[in-house]
């Protein structure tokens, strides 16, 4: 088998589960600087180029959006190779947030930027001959999404490189923090599930506030609604030194060093398939406190690698929260076999044989 693949976002995702395949890959990655233009031109060119270097079982294009996909399609095409997408995230779920953020903002160039990106990516969607989403729940929204038969859509999770994560690095950003222990959440905040998320996390913390004065919450992430979880913070928070243990630090580059230096990772999302955070956090042997759904549950054995809880709960959220860092056992016993689950199931050589299976099964039903 020899797979080609494309991918303009966080290449090791694609690279790491095609690499380890027992097959032949060539991924071309783009420079996510570049315009569309011009990524679309060296996407054509080089894809050619790999085609040629010989006979090409599958294209494999990362996510599919926009004219990554419509380049990947024209490929197939012309050189009659069978299209998969690698689904990484909800797609129709982010576009249509996109649009009613742009429409309620009455920036209508924007908004027309982002119908057409839907167009794109529906057409590919159209087009491909099978999926491999990251997770059973992003797998059934594509399965009522598009019109590819289910049995064409398989699954196989994201990978992560334990060894990256492991608790050695010490984080920087957060040695201002006034309390004894840190709970850490990770996000993009380009999107509006993954603000509300944020609130109800601050929520929980406010009433977490109430009960103890040892607790820092850290907020690391940026992107359009960084000034708006400064904003609901600000609102929320009228208690001074509950106010100066909450730090929203932006964009970091020392993710690692972020886990290693926290004692809890807290994750809340309402737009995810298979968020990345919660399993490098759990590969640095972090205890994780999320919310369901949205493929986290499928991350998470409740009570055994961590802890799921209702979000919209944040009483519960903040009891759970509180239970857990009074109990370091429990917190050691939960990061422990989290870092084990994940170093068993997300490492690339596991995803390896699962991706190359799940290519053959795909590539079996187009004959």
């Amino acid at each position: 088998m020899r797979i080609v693949g494309f991918t303009d976002l966080r290449p090791f995702e694609l690279e790491a589960p095609l690499s380890a395949m027992d097959a032949e890959s060539v991924v071309v990655s783009l420079d996510s600087d570049a315009s569309a233009f011009e990524r679309a031109v060296s996407q054509f060119r080089r894809g050619r180029a790999a085609l040629r270097g010989g006979d090409t079982d599958a294209l494999v294009v990362y996510n599919g959006s926009g004219m990554l996909g419509i380049v990947a399609v024209v490929l197939s095409l012309l050189y009659g190779v069978p299209l998969v997408v690698r689904a990484n995230g909800d797609l129709f779920r982010q576009h249509d947030e996109k649009r009613a953020e742009y429409r309620r903002a009455n920036q209508w160039a924007r908004w027309l930027g982002y119908l057409g990106l839907s167009a794109l990516t529906r057409a590919t969607f159209r087009y491909a001959d099978g999926f491999v989403a990251v997770s059973e729940s992003l797998a059934e929204t594509l399965a009522r999404r598009t019109s590819c038969p289910r049995e064409r859509i398989r699954v196989v999770a994201g990978p992560v490189t334990p060894s990256q994560y492991r608790r050695t690095a010490v984080a920087d950003g957060t040695s201002d923090a006034t309390g004894t222990m840190t709970v850490l959440t990770v996000t993009n905040l380009q999107y509006h599930g993954k603000y509300l998320g944020v609130c109800r996390l601050v929520d929980a913390m406010v009433e977490l506030g109430d009960r103890r004065d040892d607790v820092s919450f850290v907020v690391a992430g940026d992107g359009l609604y960084y000034d708006a979880v400064e904003q609901y913070i600000d609102e929320r928070v009228d208690d001074d030194p509950l106010d100066a243990r909450i730090h929203t630090l932006g964009f970091v580059s020392d993710v690692a060093g972020l886990y290693a230096s926290s004692d809890l990772f807290a994750y809340v999302s309402e737009i995810d398939a298979y968020p990345n955070v919660v399993i490098e956090a759990q590969a640095a042997g972090l205890p994780v406190v999320a919310s369901r759904g949205y493929g986290i549950d499928e991350q998470i054995a409740d009570g055994e690698t961590g802890v799921l809880v209702d979000a919209d709960d944040s009483t519960a959220l903040a009891s759970t929260l509180d239970d857990l860092l009074s109990d370091a056992d429990r917190r050691h016993r939960l990061g422990t076999a989290a870092a084990a689950r994940v170093a068993e199931r997300n490492a690339p050589e596991t995803l390896g044989p699962q991706m190359q299976r799940a290519l053959e099964a795909i590539l079996a039903r187009c004959d």
